[in-house]
């Protein structure tokens, strides 16, 4: 699961340079799933990257990929 906290703590982004980041990452997450009312791309498809955890609203999102993984295992 997403957590900003841990994003930060990657230092990998200068954060100083965005007004809300956390923004920025929320509407990236909307655009690449299904589960969310802005998705431009078909149910499945390659775009398709993320799903909603604990339901529409809750703000908990995982990665398709890893949820189908621990279904195989």
């Amino acid at each position: 699961m997403f957590e900003y906290g841990l994003t930060e703590k990657r230092n990998k982004i200068d954060f100083k340079n965005y007004v809300d980041w956390k923004a920025q990452i929320r509407k990236h997450i909307y655009l690449n799933s299904s589960d969310a009312d802005i998705f431009r791309g078909t149910v499945g498809d390659e775009r398709d990257i993320f799903y909603s955890v604990e339901g529409k609203g809750k703000g908990i999102w995982g990665l398709r990929s890893a949820a189908n993984k621990q279904k195989d295992t």
